[in-house]
C-alpha cells in the first residue's frame, strides 16, 4: 500500500491499473490491498503527515531547548561535542555530520540563517534546527557527547535511554522519507528497524525479534500520543490497519522487502 498524505483527490478505480503480482501473492489478496489504498486517499492521511509531522516539530523544538539551556548556542559546530565514533574505514563519524551541518546550512535562503553567515556569526542552535534535515539533527542528538541534553529529551518522550531514543528516531526518520516518497509500507521490511517498548512487547513477543512495519507504528502511536496526552492518534491507526486483516498481516509479518 502506498501512504497517501498530500491533497484528498477523487480516484476512479476503474483507470487505476494493477501491477503483474509477484508469483506469491494472491490477485484477490493484492487486490484488496488496493481497494485500502484508493479508500485511504479520500481519508485523513493517518499513516503519513500527522504523526509523524507532530513527532518532527516536536523533536526538533524539544531538542534545540535542551541544547539552548545546557551548552553554548554555537556548540554543535565544534567536533569535541560529539562522541569519537569512526566507520569502518576509519573515518570519523562526527566530521561528516559537521560537514553535512555547514552544507545545509549554507544552502538555506531563510533570513534567519542568512544573517548570521553573512555577518559571519554562527548560526546559533534554535535557528539551526528549522533548516536542518530531520535525518541531520537525529544523527546530531545520536553523536552528541553531552549527557543532560540527550537524557533531557529522551525523558521528554517518555523513553527509558538516550541510545534507545536515538535508535527510535533514526528509524522514523527513515519511516518518513518513505512517506515523503509514497513508497510502499505493506510488506516492507524497515532497513533500519525501531527498538520497541517492554510493554507492547507482551501480547506477542516473537512478532519483535524481526524487522516490521508494525513497530514503527508502535512507537509512532506511542510517541504521539505522548506529544498529544491523548490517544486518538493511536485510536485511529489501529482503527484503519485492524479494519483490514491483508494489511495488518503485511504490517507484523512482511513477506518481502
Amino acid at each position: 500500500m502506498r501512504v497517501a498524505h498530500g491533497p484528498q483527490r477523487r480516484v476512479n478505480p476503474g483507470r487505476c491499473r494493477l501491477p503483474d503480482p509477484h508469483p506469491d501473492y494472491d490477485l484477490r489478496e493484492l487486490g484488496g490491498v488496493v481497494a485500502v489504498g484508493l479508500q485511504r486517499l479520500q481519508r485523513p492521511p493517518i499513516l503519513g503527515s500527522d504523526g509523524l509531522s507532530a513527532l518532527e516539530v516536536t523533536f526538533r523544538s524539544r531538542f534545540a531547548y535542551y541544547c539552548a539551556m545546557n551548552m553554548p548556542a554555537d556548540a554543535y559546530l565544534d567536533n569535541a561535542s560529539y562522541i569519537d565514533h569512526k566507520y569502518p574505514d576509519g573515518r570519523e563519524i562526527r566530521d561528516s555530520l559537521i560537514t553535512d551541518i555547514g552544507t545545509e546550512l549554507d544552502r538555506s535562503k531563510e533570513r534567519f540563517v542568512t544573517h548570521h553567515r553573512r555577518s559571519g556569526d554562527p548560526v546559533p542552535i534554535w535557528a539551526a534546527v528549522e533548516v536542518l534535515s530531520f535525518g541531520t539533527v537525529s544523527k546530531t542528538y545520536g553523536l552528541l557527547d553531552d549527557r543532560a541534553v540527550r537524557t533531557g529529551v529522551s525523558k521528554s518522550f517518555g523513553l527509558p535511554n538516550p541510545q534507545f531514543t536515538a535508535s527510535v528516531i533514526r528509524s522514523l526518520v527513515v519511516l518518513r522519507n518513505i512517506c515523503a516518497h509514497h513508497a510502499r509500507l505493506w510488506n516492507r521490511v524497515p532497513d533500519v528497524p525501531t527498538p520497541v517498548l517492554n510493554r507492547y512487547k507482551t501480547s506477542d513477543p516473537q512478532m519483535y525479534q524481526t524487522a516490521t512495519p508494525w513497530s514503527w507504528f508502535v512507537m509512532l502511536a506511542h510517541l504521539v500520543d505522548t506529544i498529544r496526552r491523548d490517544d486518538l492518534y493511536s485510536t485511529e491507526l489501529w482503527g484503519h490497519i485492524n479494519a483490514q486483516p491483508t494489511l495488518l498481516s503485511g504490517y507484523k509479518n512482511p513477506r518481502h522487502s
